[in-house]
């Protein structure tokens, strides 16, 4: 029997077994940001400006990193975002938008706030970050926000354009945080999920990220043509 084979045989698998087909996060922390800044509540809500109740909810991850992934992270097949539904009795609206930021809040939002005068629907100013902003995009519910039961958890495909996803990617593998922050589309919108901890309707905002299908074939491949050639030479 080759050792030095069967060695190379047992790294290739380990590092396989290490490398998940996909890896599932929970946010470690969250917000809500109001006009005066970040508030003290478990709310992920994207509330327009249009009745005093103005905010955008923010979710921070710092848990991914490259080692998830066998290493590195260098494609996405696809990221899942899933959100558990806060029943309000002000819950309205169909849509909601998705921004991904890179910046290092390290749970300390007072930077941000919502600035209904820059953008009236998601309060989003993109000087008040260190980091150019994302936009991911408007997404469906499908139905209005007030007729989902509480706790319903809706799963959405996060729409990651070149420069997003090459930007979330170098967060994950140099292991830095990265947030997501909801927005209302229309003024009048009250789209409403739980933040991390939340207790009404309890749910952590989760992130589930696919990668590149090809590097998982390859490592397994390898590793099986290294087990062959092992048998074959007993």
């Amino acid at each position: 029997m080759n050792k030095r084979l069967l060695i190379a045989a047992g790294s290739l698998l380990a590092l396989v077994s290490t490398a998940t087909a996909q890896v599932l996060q929970t946010a470690t922390t969250s917000n809500n940001i109001e006009p005066g800044g970040p508030g003290d509540r478990t709310e992920y809500y994207g509330s327009g400006a249009d009745d005093g109740f103005e905010e955008y909810g923010i979710a921070t991850f710092t848990t991914f990193t490259g080692a998830q992934f066998g290493g590195s992270l260098t494609d996405i097949t696809s990221a899942t975002y899933s959100l558990t539904v806060n029943d309000r009795s002000f819950s309205d609206g169909t849509q909601f938008r998705l921004v991904l930021s890179t910046d290092q809040f390290g749970g300390n939002y007072s930077a941000l706030s919502f600035d209904s005068a820059f953008n009236a629907e998601n309060g989003l100013n993109p000087a008040h970050y260190t980091n150019p902003v994302h936009d991911l995009g408007v997404y469906d519910l499908g139905a209005d926000m007030g007729t989902f039961p509480g706790g319903t958890v809706l799963d959405f495909s996060l729409n990651l354009d070149a420069s997003a996803e090459s930007a979330l990617i170098a967060a994950i593998n140099a292991g830095n945080e990265f947030s997501l922050s909801i927005h209302a589309v229309n003024v009048s919108d009250d789209i409403t999920f739980s933040g991390v901890g939340n207790t009404f309707d309890p749910g952590d905002p989760a992130l589930t990220i696919v990668p590149e299908p090809s590097t998982y074939a390859m490592l397994l491949g390898l590793a099986g043509l290294a087990l062959v050639m092992i048998r074959r030479r007993r």
